[in-house]
Formats: structure tokens, sequence, C-alpha cells
């Protein structure tokens, strides 16, 4: 099985720099334009399976790709994006920064340069629900479709996808790069069998609409 890992496309909030998690935000002409390079890209990669966070913005994605291929994609709670709770929609790249939210904002910025599995945002999830999570994804819903898929389109978030040890980047926060659309990671450690050929590079493929 090959499993082809996709983030979704931009939307307005990745644009005003404004943190989404749950928070279901749809597209912007941008990410719609990001997610057909994406279909295009991938006409030749012959998908039988498509699995999308049942969020707009990926689930919108995923359609927009599997078209092509005839394929519907299954929404898969499991992959949502990460839970910011009470932090969601705030607005941390601001040129007129709201000085009652400050705080608010160096709290979350702290907490993306120092990620910790156990710290929980208010009302939020913490790192390690998220690879709880992302386990139970490859558990239940493609370990089991190995043998009965052998290419697999997975449309997710990044807080999900990117990095491997599924938490934020260190010193980066998700705003820095909001026209990232497209993001293809090969098949997860878990799903990988010993092989006596040298493994083909990773391969990641971005547009900026």
């Amino acid at each position: 099985m090959k499993i082809y890992f996709i983030r979704h496309g931009e939307t307005q909030w990745n644009r005003m720099h404004k943190l989404q998690g749950r928070s279901d935000i749809p597209l912007n002409d941008a990410g719609l334009a990001g997610a057909r390079i994406a279909s295009r890209a991938l006409l030749d990669v012959p998908f039988d399976l498509a699995l999308s966070s049942p969020l707009a913005r990926a689930y919108k994605t995923a359609e927009i790709i599997a078209e092509p291929h005839g394929l519907t994609p299954h929404r898969v709670d499991l992959l949502k994006e990460m839970s910011f709770g009470t932090f969601e929609g705030t607005e941390l790249e601001t040129e007129n920064p709201d000085p009652s939210l400050e705080e608010k904002r160096q709290a979350l910025r702290h907490w993306f340069e120092h990620p910790s599995g156990t710290v929980r945002l208010p009302e939020g999830e913490n790192v390690r629900d998220v690879k709880d999570r992302v386990r139970s994804f490859l558990r239940q819903d493609l370990i089991p479709r190995e043998k009965q898929y052998a290419c697999v389109l997975v449309v997710a978030h990044g807080g999900i996808i990117s990095p491997r040890r599924h938490h934020p980047r260190p010193r980066q926060h998700p705003a820095e790069h909001p026209r990232r659309s497209l993001l293809v990671r090969r098949r997860p450690p878990e799903l990988r069998r010993p092989s006596p050929e040298p493994r083909k590079r990773q391969l990641y493929r971005r547009s900026t609409p």
C-alpha cells in the first residue's frame, strides 16, 4: 500500500495568520487553486481510496484531488486538526495588534516554541492526544485495508501530518507559512516493511498559488 498524506489548501484564516484548529474554515480562492494544482500533479497516481478530515478545508481539497479518479472521499474524524480550544481564532500576526490579546499571543508562541506532550491549551488537546488519534487512525483505518487497497489518498492538516512526530514544529508557528498548500509524505513507519532495496527519498511538493 502506498499512502499520500496531503495538507489542505489555504483558507482566509491562514492568510490572516489566525489559529484554526477545529474551526471549520473553508478554502479561499488561493486554496481552491492550490487544490486544483495538486489534482493535476497527482493525476497519474492510481488512487483507489480517498480518506479525509471532515473539516471543510480538508474535505474540499480531497474532493478536488479525488474527482478525476472517480472517488468520493470518506470522512474520518480521527484526521481532524488539533484542537486549540479557546485559543482558536487568535490572530498572531497583525500590524495593529489588540493589546488586550498580547498575553494570549505570548502564551501561544511559548507553547509552539516549547511543545510538550502533556500541556493542554484551555478546552483543547495536547500533543499526546493528537499522537494517540494518529495511531488510532493507522490501526483502524489503514492497516486493516492494507491488502485491499494499493494507493491511498489521505488529506488532513499540518498538526496531523507535519512533522512526523505529530506536533507543531519547534520555533515555527503554522501561520508563518499560510500558503503552503500541498505536502506529500510516503507511508508512515507503522506500515513500512523491511526491504533490501534503498528507499526512495521522501517527496515534498508544494504549491504557492
